[in-house]
């Protein structure tokens, strides 16, 4: 994958991520199937799983936007759960697997929001449907605030806002697809450089080799990723950047 790649799937699913008449579940299906039709990658399902809802809760502003969220996550439907079931198939993402209860590829016989209750345990996104994005408002805008008003860029409070969800949990895309050791190893090494708070880009030669030894070895901390992504956004909506 290449950055272009991703900067076309943004631009594919902005349109469709605020169609408000939409519900969750079918705004979920349409940005992935914009996302195929862009690039025929996986370039953001975690994205999108994780933008949505913070957008939905935006476009309601009679209530305070955690509120908002919290009761649109508890509303999710049946047919939530089979729209993000048919955009997961689509979206194919590597170590997706199987599971004995609530498979993507049988049809879903409870809420989304019941499902992902379910898969909490294992997946960081789901956690967050779960429990109301707790850990971005817990763990990743207080890491921004602090890049920011430590004096690091935007671009140097992002990076530190990644470490800091990299060191603090097992990401649960390399999980999926490598194993626990292997996320174990790769939270080590994020963990060296989550001291380094004000001086962070004078450790700017560690960090590229860190990130090309996860090249090398092709492992992506997907979710990471995504949870990074989803701060940004929230942070924008919520005035803090």
């Amino acid at each position: 994958m290449h950055k272009e790649e991703f900067i076309r799937s943004a631009h594919a699913i902005a349109p469709l991520i605020t169609r408000s008449e939409w519900s969750i579940g079918e705004r979920i299906l349409a940005c992935v199937e914009a996302t195929q039709k862009a690039v025929n990658k996986n370039t953001n399902l975690g994205i999108i799983l994780l933008v949505v809802p913070l957008v939905a809760a935006a476009q309601h502003p009679q209530k305070p936007f955690i509120q908002s969220l919290a009761h649109l996550l508890r509303n999710l439907t049946i047919k939530d759960a089979e729209y993000t079931y048919q955009a997961i198939r689509l979206a194919r993402p590597e170590g997706l697997g199987q599971r004995t209860k609530y498979d993507v590829y049988t049809a879903p016989t409870e809420s989304l929001y019941t499902i992902m209750q379910d898969a909490q345990q294992e997946d960081k996104i789901a956690y967050q449907y779960a429990n109301a994005y707790q850990d971005i408002f817990t763990i990743g805008l207080p890491a921004m605030y602090q890049g920011l008003h430590s004096g690091l860029s935007s671009s140097w409070s992002t990076s530190y806002l990644y470490i800091q969800y990299l060191s603090r949990f097992l990401d649960s895309h390399i999980v999926r697809k490598y194993g626990e050791n292997t996320a174990i190893q790769v939270q080590t090494g994020a963990k060296s450089f989550q001291k380094y708070l004000r001086t962070l880009p004078t450790h700017y030669k560690q960090l590229m080799h860190f990130d090309e030894q996860l090249k090398v070895r092709q492992i992506n901390p997907g979710t990471t990723a995504d949870l990074t992504v989803a701060t940004l956004l929230t942070a924008k909506m919520c005035h803090y950047i």
